[in-house]
């Protein structure tokens, strides 16, 4: 599939990518797919607490109506992270202290945790995690894209197939 048709059929959340919550499932095939719950209002506060905290984007925990899909662009970026690395961009301390580093701490570098990832997904992560939305990906389509081209996937080719051996990346 094209990043075109991917995109369009993913769900804008802006309510935050994790693994913590359940817009994150995995298929029967054990491929993951990304299902927009949304949130209330109520819910809002619930959401910049708990392990929402490792992945919101830094406009949205000063005010979730700010989030956008940018906003979901860094969420996915911090999943992307802990899913290379095994931890989240910002483990440590409270709830706050995490909510205050993603708006004010660069993130570890991908590569620096884990040395056999390439430099050019590292590049990508770091992209979609810029502080400010404006130097982020405007679209999903555009970060399906380019994390196509920094796995080698050439999507006019049709579907992904996956490989006997894992790719290393």
């Amino acid at each position: 599939a094209t990043p075109d048709a991917i995109a369009s059929s993913m769900p804008e959340l802006f309510s935050g990518i994790c693994p913590g919550t359940n817009n994150v499932i995995t298929t029967e095939g054990d491929q993951a797919k990304l299902d927009s719950l949304g949130l209330t209002k109520d819910e809002e506060k619930r959401f910049l607490q708990g392990e929402n905290a490792y992945y919101v984007s830094p406009e949205q925990a000063k005010d979730p109506r700010e989030a956008d899909v940018r906003s979901d662009c860094y969420s996915l970026g911090c999943t992307l992270s802990f899913i290379l690395t095994g931890r989240a961009p910002f483990s440590e301390g409270t709830a706050v202290q995490k909510l205050m580093q993603h708006q004010t701490e660069q993130a570890p570098e991908v590569r620096r945790l884990r040395p056999d990832v390439s430099p050019q997904v590292s590049l990508l992560i770091r992209s979609m995690m810029a502080k400010s939305p404006d130097k982020r990906f405007p679209s999903l389509k555009e970060v399906i894209h380019e994390l196509e081209l920094s796995l080698g996937i050439d999507s006019e080719k049709g579907p992904y197939t996956p490989r006997e051996q894992p790719l290393a990346i």
